[in-house]
């Protein structure tokens, strides 16, 4: 597994930006941008109703079974 992550997984993520322009013809930059319009959409107006949003929260003290202080993906419902 480590061979996997210090070979084939550099090259990988070295290598994403130029995947996505091929397969979506934007920049890995655009693709960004759109992702953090949406994120502040779902955090200031409410994501769907009834649907969940994946966000980045900084949990204090090792709450969920994650260390403390990470900032770690939680499945969130956002309401105005």
């Amino acid at each position: 597994m480590q061979e996997y992550f210090q070979g084939e997984f550099i090259e990988k993520v070295a290598k994403r930006g130029a995947e996505i322009i091929d397969v979506c013809g934007k920049s890995s930059a655009a693709s960004a941008a759109a992702a953090i319009c949406e994120h502040m959409h779902d955090w200031w107006f409410g994501n769907q109703q009834g649907g969940w949003v994946s966000m980045g929260v900084i949990v204090e003290g090792g709450k969920y079974g994650i260390d403390g202080d990470l900032c770690f993906s939680y499945p969130c419902n956002v309401n105005e």
